[in-house]
């Protein structure tokens, strides 16, 4: 790897927002899950952990291949299969799941001080009842919307970046480019 490249790879994972990841609930689509793996890539978070045990589990190197194969890349993916060590791994986060109801608290009035896991629901099933949320939010919709669930991660994602992403600098000014000769 040439000296530029390693400045470059070192300046990335350096470049991310440490205490928000994400939890992806039973998708039965590994294009919601690369549409997702995009915005979080674009906004500074690193890990996706994907939880499933009705859906059929998705390699991610294969089939998310074509629709994020840069974001693939970069994301850490990691597949939970025992809930409760996962819990226990995570005790002192908070999960936040992200669904629209009555008893959710309007995510751009939330104020993430907390290491926090973001539970996204199945667009087909909802949220899976042994997923225990601390709290719940909803996406940023002014009205009734239909956004499919990728859309309402990246909006949800966006504002949770303006509250912890201040710090993050676009890659291009982290490692000036050479002359090209």
């Amino acid at each position: 790897m040439n000296p530029r490249r390693q400045q470059l790879v070192e300046a990335y994972y350096k470049n991310k927002i440490t205490d928000i990841e994400i939890l992806v609930d039973n998708f039965a689509n590994p294009h919601d899950i690369a549409a997702i793996t995009r915005s979080a890539d674009g906004l500074g978070i690193k890990k996706i952990y994907l939880y499933y045990t009705y859906a059929p589990y998705p390699c991610m190197v294969s089939q998310g291949k074509k629709s994020s194969a840069s974001a693939n890349k970069w994301i850490l993916y990691e597949r939970v299969e025992d809930l409760q060590q996962f819990f226990s791994q995570k005790k002192d986060w908070n999960f936040l799941g992200l669904v629209q109801q009555k008893t959710s608290q309007f995510i751009c009035d939330y104020e993430f001080t907390e290491k926090t896991i973001l539970v996204v629901p199945s667009p087909e099933q909802g949220l899976s009842s042994e997923l225990a949320c601390d709290h719940f939010i909803s996406p940023p919709f002014l009205h009734d919307a239909s956004y499919s669930t990728s859309t309402a991660v990246a909006m949800s994602l966006y504002e949770i970046f303006t509250q912890h992403g201040k710090h993050l600098q676009p890659l291009s000014s982290l490692v000036p480019r050479g002359k090209r000769g």
